[in-house]
């Protein structure tokens, strides 16, 4: 016997899916996970940590950063976001295409589901403890430990953006079925009998939240000729 011993047990990153009710470790490595955060949809997730501290040998274990996983949590993979300080929040856009990331001093943003990262530039402050975004992205807002509140211009993405947001049509049932998702800005449902400048006036139905993926739905029972849709920003 004789030999120093000892036993290191890293942090894992947990996933449920079924509403919390059970959960099941991913095979994200083992570290001192502290931030979390995923898209609407739960294939996208983001998780931030530092290595995992063993007092004995008095060195970290793993390397530390933003780790993304592409597939509900089955593969991570480290992203290129700065390893010298521990992410303290992390949010996403609907989609999990964009996200930012505040990391001590600065605010960085990435706009390929995590892979790459830039610095926005944010407003000088003892340190960013809070980010959040708007489900589309246009809308980033960070508040700094000093309590105040910036709002960030996020880099438009490539292509440039249509000026409102996809309307989708589908079938639910007999019935027809309209949904977008939520942008930063508020629009309205109209519709038109002829195309045309003018004829449009707003759907009376008002349309319901869709948590699943963050997106407003309206619902419209058939009717007889022709019916054009479009959504107007107010």
């Amino acid at each position: 016997m004789g030999k120093e011993s000892h036993f290191v047990r890293p942090g894992e990153v947990y996933r449920s899916s079924d509403a919390g009710a059970t959960w099941n470790p991913t095979t994200a490595p083992g570290l001192e996970w502290s931030k979390v955060a995923s898209s609407a949809n739960g294939k996208v997730l983001l998780a931030a940590g530092s290595p995992y501290w063993d007092s004995v040998q008095n060195r970290g274990i793993g390397q530390g950063g933003i780790y993304r996983s592409l597939d509900f949590g089955a593969t991570w993979a480290l992203t290129s976001a700065p390893t010298n300080e521990v992410a303290d929040s992390l949010a996403s856009t609907a989609d999990g295409r964009q996200w930012v990331a505040s990391l001590g001093h600065d605010v960085h943003i990435s706009t390929d589901s995590g892979a790459t990262w830039r610095n926005t530039d944010a407003p000088a402050a003892r340190g960013w403890g809070s980010v959040a975004s708007s489900a589309d992205g246009n809308l980033i807002l960070a508040l700094s430990y000093e309590g105040n509140l910036a709002s960030l211009q996020a880099p438009p993405p490539e292509p440039p953006p249509p000026p409102s947001p996809r309307l989708i049509v589908n079938r639910s049932g007999p019935d027809l079925g309209l949904s977008w998702l939520i942008p930063s800005t508020r629009f309205v449902l109209q519709q038109t009998a002829a195309l045309g400048s003018v004829g449009w006036v707003d759907v009376p139905t008002q349309p319901t939240l869709d948590l699943t993926n963050l997106h407003q739905r309206v619902t419209l029972s058939p009717s007889p000729g022709h019916r054009y849709f479009r959504l107007k920003q107010r």
